[in-house]
């Protein structure tokens, strides 16, 4: 069975040969396991032969030109491509320093809202969980003309991984271009303004796939991330969620199903309030289920198990301790979410760099050990 055939056999709740497998290391650990084995010459992502491994990724942003501001040895200051102003740590993985916000009013959001129209230089094809660190030689670089793009389409596809389509979400992109106190405060005194930009992120997302479809691309599923909650729950009330976020996931959802596409949402935090919810979108699955956050996929397995594939949930934390400890919480785990299918191996979020290359490789053992049908 090859990882296509074995990851939408899980989606379809249906029993593979053994528990499909991918995750997302930071660029830090990458550069750690170079220097203690792991291959150079080769992705990492073939070095653990993931079975999702490159995707097509969707561009939400305005796609302004990215400007250096002010840098220095270990600083640099930049504007991105959605105008925001960031501060970052020269070679660090990690969310940057927002010093500004370019949308701070609805008539800057209706000034800017024009340039979100779908495009073929919104594509690009990459590694899934490929994190990119800010770099200033990449300032001012073109994206991969069309057909580059294609090319490497047609290379991934010929390799049978599980492909998805990627995006953020409306309201993972609605913080992007709004500070995220700003966002809440307006979902209460505005609802109108950021439900526009609900509205025009699920439109560029739908039509940049059926875009993309009419140019011959093929994917085997449709994932998005938009943050709704945090550790100790949603990041705004049911309610709230209920009224002005839910339509456009479920519309988003009702799409992809009606492709036929299985759909894999990305939230972290504490999914006690919001998962009973995120079911009634329609999603398929849901990624990364954060252990930090007090979520276990033994107790969820048990509640939502013929509703939802999981996805994750193998808490990074415990990859640092010895042996003994990373084999009870994988063999814990696995043995339980792969009941009956639906249940994908991925970390409870991504891996840093205090997991060593020795104990990761037990993980992806482990997980092929007790993951098997």
């Amino acid at each position: 069975m090859n990882s296509r055939e074995r990851v939408k056999r899980t989606f379809n709740f249906r029993i593979p040969d053994r528990v499909g497998i991918f995750d997302a290391p930071w660029p830090e650990t990458v550069n750690r396991w170079h220097k203690e084995g792991l291959l150079k010459d080769v992705h990492v992502n073939d070095n653990f032969g993931y079975d999702i491994d490159e995707c097509v990724l969707l561009d939400t942003s305005f796609q302004l030109p990215e400007k250096i501001i002010q840098k220095d040895e270990k600083y640099i200051i930049y504007s991105d491509h959605c105008g925001v102003t960031n501060k970052v740590i020269r070679n660090q993985t990690g969310a940057p320093l927002v010093i500004d916000y370019l949308i701070k009013t609805k008539e800057d959001w209706l000034r800017y809202k024009p340039l979100l129209k779908p495009s073929k230089e919104r594509i690009e094809v990459c590694h899934w969980g490929e994190y990119e660190l800010f770099s200033e030689k990449n300032v001012g670089l073109l994206k991969d003309p069309w057909q580059t793009t294609l090319d490497k389409y047609k290379k991934a596809r010929a390799r049978n991984k599980f492909m998805f389509f990627v995006a953020s979400g409306p309201f993972e992109n609605t913080r992007n271009f709004i500070n995220a106190e700003e966002v809440y405060i307006k979902l209460m005194e505005e609802p109108e303004f950021i439900v526009d930009i609900f509205d025009t992120i699920t439109d560029l997302i739908i039509v940049s796939y059926e875009e993309i479809k009419s140019e011959g691309i093929e994917v085997d599923g449709f994932h998005f991330a938009d943050d709704i909650a945090y550790k100790n729950g949603m990041l705004f009330s049911p309610k709230t969620y209920k009224e002005l976020l839910f339509p456009y996931h479920k519309r988003l959802c009702d799409f992809f199903k009606s492709e036929g596409l299985p759909i894999m949402f990305h939230t972290d935090g504490k999914l006690d309030e919001a998962l009973p919810l995120l079911i009634k979108t329609g999603i398929t699955s849901i990624q990364p289920i954060e252990a930090k956050a007090g979520n276990d996929v033994r107790k969820l397995k048990e509640i939502y198990g013929k509703d939802i594939v999981f996805v994750g949930n193998i808490d990074v934390q415990k990859m640092s301790g010895s042996k003994e400890e990373i084999e009870e919480e994988v063999k814990s785990k696995v043995l339980i979410a792969k009941e009956n299918g639906g249940y994908l191996y991925h970390s409870d979020h991504s891996v840093p760099p205090s997991v060593s290359f020795e104990n990761y490789k037990y993980v992806m053992e482990m997980v092929k050990k007790y993951g098997k049908y």
